[in-house]
């Protein structure tokens, strides 16, 4: 049975328009037409008059060329009309050739115009459309979309892709920002590609989100129909989806962490196979079976559903059912007493749906609600996005809720509590308490100066927010509520929704509390326990690494021994479940970065690569016990690379086994990802030289419940020198424990 129809995208290639056969115009053709004369001859151009409703649809019209100069002097098209210029619609031979590949774009206004190219580029952009596991996908067909301006697409034509999945797009682009791309082929489906931007990159790889039909990849795939609440299939649906959940709960994550989509075909099916990123060194080279999806499904605009989010299994075919029913709601939102009304804030504004507060949700941008429409009963929480961005107050809307549904700020909850110094239990005034959203994760307290801290201390109580003052507080975290302790270290805050409260002062580590662990009292009030602070020194240091390394995180190794008493106390808070320290945020690579320690205690430092293992830590070997504000240039440091071992997991019969979730155990502690063995029945694992732990597979029946079944079954593992690198272990696990895994 063939895979899909691909309906009208797909048509036969004698139909094609004969452009898509063309070649690159030679050297001599360009030098040719430049020679000749194209003043007083016609130029076709296509006019999309109504490029919102129906971007494919255009008309076309002849102008005539003054030397090499094109006006858009219309008088019966309105300024939401778009033009475009392309070198394939000519009839005349002459201005074909002066025009080659060339494509201009642009909305129209009176008086638009532009000049012919004086010559030809034989250059320009390669892209090569690969599979999900980066196999060109040669002979498939192309739908060519661009953006002029303003989110308007219009259509361009078809083409088809050579032997090598390629498609030259020519340097000889004007006023178009972004490229669109439907692509389509028989033997995989059909996948859309948005926002492909044209920069300095002349080669460009584009994965889809497909595989050829019957291999082993094909298995991995999901597979549906989409169909209506009348079970009518429906066709053009998009599919989209970034990320995947392997049945041992572990998630991986998409090719540069997009959102590719697919689309359903006449008969309203469709295939989805996710190009994984960096996490397939996770999961294997492939993605496991009994996988799911993360999904988002929209069917056309026209037909009025709406859209679904679910999680779709990689094992079996699904139908998935797009609703209709819904109630037509507008929304207002306040801020205070009154609506808001400025345009940049209401474009902000994002409203997600979801029937219950643990279920996916459906997400609405503004221009999904700025004018109403239908929607579903449910949970209803809208936000202003972005970095001073806040929520709404929640709304349950169901049949009877009004037609206009009114979002409100909510009201500051008060906050009240005391900080004191843990050395000496006296309680600490002016010190700086905030409620905090969000954080910059390379920013961090030691950043702000003696003289920013100087200005800071001039304020007041319970400052604004939008303090100048705080400006360079504003750049570490994002905040709307800050306070100050009084003379007995007291301090009193009336706070909207955030997640932490931090406490801080110049040359103390910053303590963060959890609010979600606290409860307000009789009276609606929130007491929050005594908050301790510890002094601070600070120290500097460059971590050098010739990889792509996202952030390095500081980390303290603290032995309770030969240390003062309170080094328990300090060390608890870590421990804790409620606070934590705020040291935590990251530095960057190849450059000096600066963070706070302990004063006080006897320590060593050690910086970590908080996004892989590839890495040996830094442990520098240097105790250190620095007084209250003092500063260390602990110099330049390199990261040196882990050793790549692999874990080979069979059964009682020494067959391998897919999919099976171990876990590295060092000393007491577990370290993370989880990894899931591939094909071979092998998981590959980073080890640091001259260590020992374990290859770990647990099977819990209720992690909650200590009187329920509990398997576990490990290997040991010491490595010597880097002779061990590539060194196999393997775990042959009993029957009962794959039992247990895969019932």
């Amino acid at each position: 049975m063939k895979r899909m129809s691909i309906f009208s995208l797909l048509v036969a290639a004698a139909f094609l328009p004969s452009w898509a056969f063309a070649g690159l115009l030679n050297q001599s053709d360009a030098q040719e037409a430049e020679s000749e004369s194209i003043d007083g001859k016609d130029v076709v151009v296509r006019v999309y008059q109504n490029c919102r409703q129906a971007p494919e649809e255009f008309e076309k019209v002849t102008i005539k060329i003054k030397g090499q100069l094109i006006n858009f002097d219309f008088t019966d098209i309105d300024e939401s009309a778009v033009v475009m210029v392309v070198g394939e619609d000519q009839t005349d031979a002459a201005v074909g050739k002066a025009l080659g590949d060339y494509i201009y774009a642009n909305s129209y206004k009176k008086g638009l115009h532009f000049s012919l190219p004086s010559s030809i580029s034989t250059g320009g952009y390669l892209l090569t459309f690969t599979d999900a596991l980066g196999n060109p996908i040669s002979g498939a067909t192309v739908e060519i979309w661009v953006e002029p301006t303003g989110g308007v697409r219009i259509f361009v034509g078809y083409r088809l892709l050579d032997e090598q999945g390629t498609l030259q797009i020519h340097s000889n682009i004007s006023n178009v920002h972004q490229f669109h791309f439907i692509v389509g082929h028989p033997d995989y489906g059909i996948a859309k590609v948005n926002y492909i931007y044209f920069t300095g990159k002349q080669q460009i790889t584009v994965f889809l989100p497909l595989v050829r039909t019957g291999t082993i990849a094909d298995e991995r795939s999901i597979r549906g129909v989409v169909v209506d609440s009348e079970n009518n299939p429906i066709s053009g649906a998009l599919v989209s989806s970034s990320a995947v959940r392997t049945r041992a709960g572990i998630w991986a994550y998409s090719v540069h962490g997009w959102e590719y989509t697919v689309i359903t075909d006449e008969q309203g099916r469709f295939w989805m196979y996710l190009p994984i990123g960096k996490d397939k060194e996770i999961i294997g080279e492939l993605i496991p079976p009994r996988t799911k999806y993360k999904i988002r499904v929209e069917a056309p605009k026209e037909l009025g559903l709406q859209p679904y989010v679910a999680y779709v299994p990689n094992d079996r075919e699904v139908t998935i059912g797009m609703q209709s029913e819904g109630y037509f709601h507008t929304f207002v939102f306040e801020d205070g007493n009154s609506p808001i009304t400025d345009p940049n804030t209401l474009k902000r504004i994002r409203i997600s749906i979801s029937e219950s507060w643990e279920k996916p949700q459906i997400h609405l941008g503004f221009d999904e609600w700025k004018t109403g429409g239908m929607f579903p009963p449910g949970i209803y929480l809208a936000r202003v996005s972005g970095v001073n961005g806040y929520p709404f107050e929640r709304l349950r809307v169901t049949a009877d809720s009004p037609e206009q549904l009114v979002f409100e700020r909510p009201e500051g909850v008060p906050y009240y509590g005391q900080v004191v110094n843990e050395i000496t239990g006296e309680p600490m005034q002016g010190v700086f308490v905030i409620a905090k959203t969000s954080h910059y994760s390379q920013r961090n307290l030691c950043l702000i100066t003696p003289e920013q801290w100087d200005a800071m201390r001039a304020l007041p109580l319970n400052p604004s927010a939008d303090d100048p003052a705080l400006v360079p507080l504003q750049a570490i975290y994002t905040f709307r509520e800050v306070a100050r302790t009084d003379q007995d270290g007291w301090f009193y805050m009336a706070a909207k929704p955030f997640h932490l409260i931090i406490a801080f002062a110049e040359d103390y580590l910053g303590i963060a509390y959890r609010i979600s662990l606290l409860r307000p009292n009789e009276n609606g009030i929130v007491e929050v326990p005594v908050i301790k602070l510890f002094p601070a020194a600070r120290v500097k240091i460059e971590p050098l690494v010739n990889a792509n390394i996202a952030a390095i995180k500081p980390q303290w190794l603290i032995d309770k021994d030969n240390n003062p008493a309170w080094v328990s106390e300090l060390l608890a808070i870590n421990d804790a479940e409620a606070t934590s320290f705020t040291y935590g945020e990251c530095i960057s690579k190849n450059k000096y970065g600066t963070f706070c320690v302990p004063a006080g205690l006897n320590l060593r430092v050690q910086l970590r690569n908080v996004s892989d293992t590839q890495w040996h830590p830094i442990i520098i070997d240097q105790t250190i016990n620095l007084q209250r504000g003092e500063v260390l240039d602990l110099g330049s440091y390199t990261f040196q690379p882990a050793l790549k071992v692999f874990v080979r997991v069979v059964d009682s019969a020494g067959e391998p086994i897919e999919a099976v979730p171990i876990r590295k155990k060092v000393g007491e502690k577990y370290q993370y990802p989880t990894r899931s063995t591939d094909l071979n029945g092998m998981a590959q694992f980073y080890v640091l030289t001259y260590s020992s732990g374990e290859f770990v597979v647990e099977y819990y029946q209720d992690k909650n419940n200590l009187d329920a079944l509990h398997l576990r079954e490990a290997i040991a593992y010491e490595i010597a020198g880097p002779e061990d690198a590539g060194r196999e272990f393997t775990l042959q696990l009993s029957d009962a424990m794959l039992y247990h895994l895969f019932k």
